[in-house]
């Protein structure tokens, strides 16, 4: 990596969309009796981590440095765009929020993974029809990509059960 901001980057995105969730998942199989279905436990702990807290902090940190994601993300130098970001921040903040509360109340998994895989579905396509040049571009195609495979199964299987 070319700077400590691709790093930082780098390591609270797999932090948050990989290691937290999979720990969790573990964390709860080894201390707790009566655990649901594995595939449970991954949505349940991916939609926490990888959409609760990693689309909130996203979504916080669009709205307050909105050039973060111009510059760095899209390569976009025109800072008036910013309005854009912010309300990308925003969305992303609202999705959060049901993904932290998703922990809390089963009912709303379903419908928030539903709505996380089209958004990141949608953002890692667009991510790989650029053509990613830079290392943060590659982070939030390759994070993107996972998580939506991942609330992709999550989804079929709540569907199938």
């Amino acid at each position: 990596m070319r700077s400590g901001r691709n790093r930082f980057y780098l390591f609270y995105t797999l932090l948050l969309m990989i290691v937290l969730p999979i720990l969790s998942i573990l964390a709860e199989l080894l201390l707790v009796k009566n655990t649901p279905a594995v595939w449970k436990l991954v949505g349940q702990w991916f939609l926490f981590w990888a959409v609760g807290v990693r689309l909130f902090t996203a979504g916080l940190n669009q709205i307050a440095r909105p050039s973060f994601t111009l510059q760095s993300i899209f390569h976009i130098n025109n800072l008036e765009s910013g309005i854009i970001v912010r309300e990308l921040g925003i969305s992303n903040v609202g999705t959060g929020i049901g993904g932290i509360v998703s922990l809390l109340l089963v009912s709303w998994r379903v419908p928030i993974a539903f709505i996380a895989a089209v958004f990141l579905g949608a953002a890692a396509l667009q991510h790989a029809i650029k053509k990613p040049v830079s290392e943060n571009q590659w982070i939030a195609l390759f994070t993107d990509a996972l998580i939506f495979l991942v609330l992709v199964g999550f989804l079929i299987l709540s569907f199938v059960e």
